[in-house]
């Protein structure tokens, strides 16, 4: 049994170090070469039960957005409030105003899909759910609108069947799976929840549909929304003048980011009007490759100059499709970061006159093959205008997770993760996180400044209030929520982190397992904040042996240095003990791994007055006959010059002859 479990913790500790070596490629290497000065970041770190997922992304090919676990907002008392999903719950965190509280709230999910969180002024919340219908029955209900007080009581509920999820006529438009594909987004517009969001249709194509409910009566709206298939990612903005603009990221009709206008009081979706403001390159040469589209939308916002469009993408519109090979997964150039500012009244205006921003001019380029794998759905016409680029990287290196806020004093801020591609050898690696400040005419009043590797939430929208910018990642793994405070404009001098003291760390027993120990941090009399200050990297941690964390540097911290710890060896068995001459006993001792031994016997079973010696098998002769002996034993291995003993086995007794 001993030997078999032995077994067990080898093939998982095998399967761990396989893992971790798939990790290595993903790990920050923001910290390589420190800059100092970097934003100022505040970091408000909280425990919580049962986070299922992260929103944490590494994923630089998936072509389609996703719902993210977590959604906040400032609630109508100005306290900033975090709603996110475990497995079988939806838990509220509201943090008090100086962020030095919180209190926590939980109800089961009514519906096994959580779509998004929004509240209102009065305190009420709101929660979009989903569920898939796997059957072709339209009177099924796929999506509900669940209102909750502010003590996170439910009040009541919306449903909607997949036949009341269309857009046209006939059950093949209704919602057969909701959130597929793509994101679901949330706003008030006074008393009217309007919520745009991806889905498969009972006709197996995927598209977006919006719903409006009115939230004081608790009552279906029938307003006009918009349509885009495929739809990918979903915004919705409440414009100033209380119409809606809804942004859709479409690879075939349309290919590229759509904004769909519609009117206040519209009922007739024929009505709306859709405009494509930036166009995607052709798609990899390979079945539904027209589904790599090679872009992400970061948002849109309204400012006093126009209508803010930010995202990602190939500068390149090619009409060629995108290669298909393993290192390339279709891409052909780096992903950057631009904006767009259209005019107002886009709708009505056309070509650059739609723009506020007058930039180089964006058309398409080579040449449309005849014939390809997947389908093609540019033109050849295709022109965007008022493109502004904003960052320049090289092939090596690719816009993710791009983020777009606006202030009240129209400024745009724009913030976004630098990954560097992988090959065939390498996976692709997170470099840092960045943020950046414009005007409201488009001109940089702030470079790219670091976050000092602090990542951004995935598919999930930053809060903005007072000159601050608010973000939150969801840690799965380690059941953390991390609340992250930007100070806009303000940065700080990173303080080197080497000369730190640490408390001792005792010598650790072998397990089979990987050994993390705790450690505790102290700089200057401060005791610095795991995860907020540094962050620990363990190394030859699973064997007996000397092991190592190496503390690094994170936030305001730079620099790292290496503490060592010791694991002892498993502690032995005595396999073998008798006495069959006078005067001695006979013994044999060992474990699986280790024959370095030292036994240890005596007529105390207290070992008051021992006698030792150093070897796994023999004889001891010249003791006392007719006296019982009292025997254990340790094993040890050597390691820089000092012997590191494991606990010692049971004690054994045998009677001298």
């Amino acid at each position: 049994m001993i030997l078999m479990k032995k077994r067990k913790n080898l093939l998982l500790s095998l399967l761990l170090i396989f893992f971790s070596f798939l990790a290595l490629g993903q790990k920050s290497n923001a910290n390589a070469k420190a800059t100092l000065q970097v934003a100022k970041i505040d970091k408000v770190v909280n425990e919580v039960v049962e986070a299922v997922d992260s929103t944490i992304t590494y994923d630089l090919w998936g072509y389609s957005a996703k719902v993210s676990p977590i959604s906040e907002f400032f609630d109508y008392e100005g306290n900033y409030n975090t709603i996110y999903e475990s497995e079988n719950k939806i838990n509220l965190v509201k943090y008090s105003k100086d962020f030095k509280s919180i209190r926590t709230y939980s109800t089961e999910k009514p519906y096994p899909l959580f779509g998004g969180a929004i509240s209102d002024s009065q305190g009420n919340y709101y929660i979009v759910y989903g569920q898939n219908n796997e059957t072709d029955h339209g009177h099924y209900v796929v999506l509900s609108v669940v209102k909750y007080d502010s003590d996170f009581k439910y009040v009541s509920e919306v449903q909607y069947t997949g036949a009341e999820t269309g857009p046209y006529p006939g059950l093949e438009w209704g919602t057969k799976l909701p959130f597929d594909a793509g994101n679901c987004d949330i706003a008030l517009n006074g008393n009217i929840l309007v919520c745009t969001y991806a889905r498969e249709m009972y006709n197996g194509h995927q598209s977006n549909h919006v719903i409006f409910v009115d939230i004081d009566t608790m009552t279906k709206v029938n307003h006009a929304g918009s349509y885009t298939s495929h739809s990918f990612d979903q915004r919705v903005l409440v414009t100033e003048s209380g119409n809606y603009l809804f942004v859709d990221h479409g690879d075939a009709f349309d290919r590229g980011f759509k904004i769909s206008s519609v009117l206040k009081g519209s009922t007739n979706i024929w009505d709306t009007l859709g405009y494509v403001s930036f166009h995607f390159r052709e798609g990899a040469d390979r079945a539904y490759g027209y589904n790599e589209t090679y872009a992400q939308l970061a948002g849109m916002a309204e400012i006093e100059t126009g209508y803010v469009l930010a995202g990602a993408s190939e500068k390149t519109l090619s009409l060629e499709p995108a290669p298909t090979s393993r290192n390339y997964c279709g891409y052909s150039e780096a992903r950057n970061l631009f904006i767009q500012i259209l005019d107002k009244n886009f709708m009505y205006l056309s070509g650059e006159d739609a723009h506020v921003l007058k930039t180089e001019v964006r058309k398409a380029t080579g040449t449309r093959p005849a014939s390809a794998k997947t389908n093609l759905y540019l033109e050849g016409n295709e022109i965007n205008y008022g493109v502004l680029w904003l960052t320049d990287y090289s092939h090596e290196y690719c816009v993710v997770n791009p983020k777009l806020v606006t202030t009240e004093d129209d400024r745009i801020v724009l913030l976004w993760e630098k990954f560097k591609y992988g090959d065939d050898y390498e996976w692709e690696s997170y470099i840092d996180s960045y943020y950046m400040i414009l005007s409201k005419d488009g001109e940089v009043i702030q470079d790219e400044t670091s976050l000092r590797g602090t990542r951004l939430t995935e598919h999930e929208a930053p809060v903005y209030r007072d000159n601050k910018v608010y973000f939150s990642t969801l840690d799965g793994y380690n059941d953390t929520l991390v609340l992250n405070i930007l100070y806009l404009g303000e940065t700080i001098t990173l303080t080197e982190i080497k000369s730190f003291q640490h408390n001792k760390i005792e010598n650790q027993n072998y397990t089979g397992y990987y050994i993390e120990p705790e450690v505790t941090i102290k700089l200057n009399n401060k005791t610095l904040k795991q995860g907020i200050d540094y962050e620990l990297e363990y190394s030859d941690n699973l064997y007996p042996g000397k092991a190592s964390i190496t503390v690094r540097g994170i936030g305001a911290y730079y620099g790292e240095k290496d503490i060592y710890f010791y694991i002892k060896p498993d502690k032995p068995e005595i396999y073998s003990l008798t006495s069959n001459k006078k005067g001695s006993f006979t013994f044999y001792a060992g474990n699986d791994t280790y024959d370095d031994i030292q036994i240890v016997y005596s007529t105390d079973s207290k070992f008051k007055s021992k006698k030792t010696i150093n070897k796994n098998e023999g004889t001891v002769s010249k003791l006392a006959s007719n006296k019982t002996y009292y025997v254990k034993a340790r094993a040890y291995i050597t390691v820089d010059g000092k012997k590191i003993y494991s606990s010692y086995s049971k004690t054994y007794k045998i009677k001298v002859r």
